[in-house]
């Protein structure tokens, strides 16, 4: 019938538009990770934690980031140390038990998009 029809054509074009903005998403993402990477390569973690620097550009990088919700650095013992949306000096917080943290520390490597 031509109702079912007109109903699965608007759902694939969804579905298609759906894709297409997560690509965008994941796109951004990525180039955002690639510039965190780039600016903190060979800063050592007592130098990241605390930079009024390294903060304002984390802050900088979320609000052009669109889809970001924040952006927080995990030292190698799962603490957190900076992150673009609180203080430039944060409490140190455990996130060992955190999905994407434990991920990683098994040995992936890259893009992860956990529980939700």
């Amino acid at each position: 019938s031509s109702v079912v029809d007109d109903t699965r054509n608007r759902l694939a074009r969804t579905v298609e538009l759906l894709a297409e903005n997560a690509l965008r998403s994941f796109e951004t993402q990525e180039a955002t990770l690639s510039a965190v990477e780039e600016r903190i390569r060979g800063v050592p973690w007592q130098q990241i934690e605390g930079s009024p620097q390294i903060h304002a550009f984390l802050r900088a990088l979320k609000q052009g980031a669109a889809p970001s919700g924040g952006i927080v650095l995990i030292e190698p013992d799962r603490l957190r140390i900076a992150n673009s949306s609180f203080a430039a000096r944060v409490p140190p917080a455990d996130l060992s038990g955190r999905d994407y943290v434990r991920r990683h520390r098994s040995g992936f490597i890259g893009t992860w998009v956990g529980e939700v």
